[in-house]
């Protein structure tokens, strides 16, 4: 079991996996961005490449390779060892209980997902049934070339079903979405006479698909016949969801880091052909709208979103229904003004110039609401343009920045065609109103979680940086950095276990087990650089120790704890050891009193009384 959880953890690059879903960036020996995990505008999220972990000192996320793919893929520890294997080309014992049913399913589902995808793609280019597809795709605009870049596939109406040609079993055709059961109990194609789109993970892994009905099929529809709906994605699997997943995301990723900045559309094609217009930072949802969840996953690849849905009534009323988003992730949104009222795919095909042009010039997300809001209202009478200034007053009351605020509102009496003075009047109404009903901020979550900024860690800097060298190199410091010097319970519970693990990495392993201000404390340090002088870290924390318990015997002396004897020998030591102290001040005789005081301090003493002496076993 341990062989096969190191062998994993050895073959997987921790930065890799992670940038899969969000944009890490070099900073000294650790790489840094904005947390997976919650939402932040100041990247606090810490990975430790080398030795294979990560933190937030945000949130407290913690953890290796295995608790990430736990975390965003929602599978349990099994599953996760399985997904990171499975990457690796590693295969797990299996006397190990980790080759779960559950993990060789998924296993499953991606080979006959990617098998279906060739297959596919073959009948597009071969399948003389794909002759009307691939006209179809000309007649688009869609090139050759973005068949081959985005594997755009046909399933035919083929004599047997895709479970029988590619030699897969029914029930696994079923759950990987690609086929169903009639009443009869028969296989059917689920995406049969379409062309077809792969959807992928951030990795590149098939997870379902989306199909295209052609138009012909349409017009052969019999009258009493009810029309196929034009799009038909893959059902929720094991693998695919629709709520979390972004068609393109794979291919754009790279471009929308370049660029700060996602461009989102509607549709398949729409992704295709911006793409080859050059706006190669496109992505699509899959037949849904955009979700929390979508936005989770976009803003930590950036935080500029260009929304470039159809210009129609339904494609604007999406865009409006997007700003609790703009507000609660952070981020930026424009939208794109598509031209004539069409998709983003029809404009790419005939006027290129002209997409990359909307795109380019998209406007803010609120001057699109305040200049649709106005355009809605009855402009002609006194009390229409009334409403409609008040309207777009209350949007714009919602935005955050009081800078923004007041610069729409001489937008607004200008659009809304209302003395400068009035709206300004109105809007200071409905400020007040607003402060009025505010309960007030709760500055409680930015207190929470305590990082090693904090102002405790600040005041116990030497133990923090004594126990930072002793999680990077135990094997290095555990003889030196000794469970003794430090104080507080969760410090001497790490020292302690930091002494039993060989390596960082058997170390997240054990820490991950104990949980709580041990692992969080943990996974701090080991996310955080070390760039101090060892000696003279370990130097002060030894004296801030050895301080602490002269401190302690001499106030039992005071309190008569030793008799005759037993006091002048602990007087005695008292005087020694703070010679010692003394001379870690002394660099040339530094080395060997920070020695003295080590081996000091890791002494069971015969003065210490017997509760303190249960009390350090307990520790251990």
């Amino acid at each position: 079991m341990a062989d096969d959880v190191e062998r994993v953890l050895d073959a997987t690059d921790i930065v890799a996996l992670i940038t899969e879903h969000v944009t890490l960036k070099r900073s000294g020996r650790r790489w840094v961005g904005l947390c997976p995990f919650h939402s932040e505008d100041t990247a606090s999220f810490s990975v430790n490449q080398e030795d294979g972990v990560y933190y937030c000192f945000g949130c407290q996320a913690k953890g290796n390779a295995i608790t990430f793919v736990k975390e965003t893929s929602h599978v349990n520890f099994v599953e996760a060892l399985s997904i990171l294997a499975e990457k690796a080309g590693i295969t797990l014992s299996k006397d190990s209980g980790y080759d779960s049913k559950s993990a060789e399913r998924r296993a499953a589902l991606h080979r006959l997902l990617e098998r279906a995808s060739e297959y596919f793609v073959e009948s597009l280019k071969d399948d003389k049934g794909g002759q009307q597809a691939r006209e179809y795709l000309s007649s688009r605009g869609i090139g050759q070339g973005s068949w081959d870049t985005f594997q755009i596939g046909w399933s035919p109406s083929a004599r047997f079903n895709i479970g029988q040609i590619l030699k897969f079993p029914a029930d696994l055709v079923v759950e990987a979405g690609l086929g169903y059961q009639d009443q009869s109990g028969n296989l059917r194609d689920y995406l049969r006479s379409r062309i077809v789109f792969p959807i992928r993970d951030t990795s590149g892994a098939v997870i379902g698909f989306g199909g295209r009905i052609l138009p012909d099929a349409l017009k052969s529809l019999q009258p009493d016949q009810s029309p196929p709906p034009k799009y038909k994605n893959s059902p929720e699997t094991l693998l695919y969801s629709k709520r979390r997943v972004l068609y393109g995301l794979d291919l754009a990723k790279s471009e929308i880091v370049k660029n700060g900045e996602v461009v989102v559309c509607e549709g398949y094609t729409d992704v295709i052909v911006m793409h080859q217009c050059g706006i190669r930072n496109t992505v699509a949802t899959c037949g849904t709208a955009l979700s929390q969840e979508h936005f989770e996953r976009l803003k930590n690849f950036a935080k500029r979103i260009v929304l470039s849905y159809d210009a129609d009534k339904a494609g604007q009323d999406a865009i409006e229904r997007l700003y609790q988003f703009e507000n609660k992730h952070s981020v930026e949104l424009y939208v794109a003004s598509l031209p004539g009222g069409k998709d983003p795919a029809e404009i790419g095909v005939k006027d290129p110039a002209s997409l990359v042009k909307a795109v380019s010039e998209s406007k803010p997300f609120l001057r699109f609401r305040v200049e649709r809001v106005i355009a809605k209202g009855d402009l002609t009478t006194s009390e229409g343009r009334a409403r409609a200034a008040d309207a777009a007053l209350g949007l714009v009351a919602e935005h955050p920045n009081p800078l923004v605020r007041n610069d729409y509102i001489s937008s607004i009496a200008s659009l809304s065609g209302l003395d400068l003075k009035s709206v300004e009047a109105r809007y200071r109404d409905l400020q007040s109103r607003a402060q009025h009903s505010a309960t007030g901020g709760n500055n409680a979550g930015m207190m929470r979680g305590g990082s090693l900024r904090s102002h405790r860690h600040r005041a116990a800097r030497p133990a923090i940086e004594s126990l930072r060298l002793l999680v990077h190199d135990p094997n290095v410091y555990s003889e030196f950095i000794i469970p003794e010097l430090f104080e507080e319970d969760a410090q001497v519970s790490l020292a302690h276990l930091m002494a039993s693990v060989e390596n960082v990495k058997e170390a997240a392993m054990a820490v991950e087990d104990k949980g709580g201000e041990v692992a969080r404390l943990f996974f701090e340090l080991a996310s955080e650089e070390r760039e101090v002088d060892p000696l003279d870290v370990v130097s002060r924390q030894v004296e801030v120790a050895a301080t602490r318990e002269i401190r302690r015997l001499s106030s039992r002396i005071r309190s008569r704890d030793f008799d005759g004897a037993q006091l002048q020998e602990v007087v005695g030591e008292i005087g020694e050891v703070r010679m010692w102290v003394e001379q870690l001040r002394e660099l040339p005789k530094r080395d060997v009193a920070c020695g003295m005081l080590i081996s000091w301090l890791g002494k069971k003493r015969v003065f210490a009384g017997e509760a303190e002496l249960k009390g350090n076993n307990e520790l251990i």
